[in-house]
């Protein structure tokens, strides 16, 4: 029976630089944070703040400088082929560029993610419940912005991720599909999906159940209005 006191996901001092020039800029400074089963967290920051990097680093696609991220107590390597195995099989990322293959149909897009973990969800079913059933034989170029994150949160959630990691996902859209967006991953919370939603709006971080907000490299929490 696994312990409900230990976190999900866990990062443990955190710490991430760039070289500019000939200097390092420290973009994340000790970063702490718990995210358990079945929460909703939002991250919210400016842009520049670090938020996207923090982000790679949740979800395996870049190693911290220093620091742990751990995996239901597990600590992920650092190394590529450990992170590649992290990724691929925990995590579902959307992206804000919704990251679909084009030359792929909208079908074919849901399709391939599932392959990658040996078959998870229906992928008819999934587009049915996001209401793109119609457009699976479209490529993603005919789609509409909001089509596209909805066809990248389907995808993502085809696979059963442990755990949703999403990067502005609104960013690019009007505010209507960003609110039918936003309706759908906190669905996804409602029915026990762990979220974590990278964003720089304060009104769609409000509907989290917690709130933290990156400045200065640091992550604080943050008092829900």
């Amino acid at each position: 029976m696994k312990n409900p006191e230990i976190p999900l996901l866990e990062l443990r001092k955190i710490q991430k630089s760039y070289s500019e020039g000939e200097q390092r800029l420290l973009v994340l400074r000790g970063i702490c944070l718990a995210v358990y089963p079945g929460d909703f967290v939002a991250i919210l920051g400016k842009s520049g703040s670090g938020k996207t990097t923090l982000l790679q680093i949740m979800a395996g696609i870049q190693a911290p400088d220093e620091g742990e991220v751990r995996m239901e107590g597990k600590t992920i390597g650092r190394g590529e082929r450990a992170r590649s195995s992290y990724r691929r099989l925990q995590v579902g990322l959307i992206q804000q560029d919704y990251g679909l293959i084009e030359e792929l149909t909208v079908l074919e897009n849901v399709e391939l993610a599932i392959k990658m973990v040996r078959g998870r969800q229906d992928p008819r079913r999934m587009l049915e419940r996001f209401g793109l059933i119609e457009k699976q034989n479209r490529y993603p170029r005919s789609l509409s912005g909001g089509e596209k994150q909805r066809t990248a949160i389907a995808r993502a959630l085809a696979k059963e991720p442990r755990i949703l990691l999403c990067d502005e996902p609104t960013g690019a859209l009007d505010r209507i599909s960003g609110g039918m967006v936003m309706k759908e991953l906190l669905q996804a919370s409602l029915q026990g999906q762990t979220v974590v939603l990278i964003t720089h709006d304060q009104e769609h971080a409000q509907l989290a159940s917690h709130i933290y907000k990156l400045e200065d490299g640091r992550l604080e929490k943050w008092e829900k209005s």
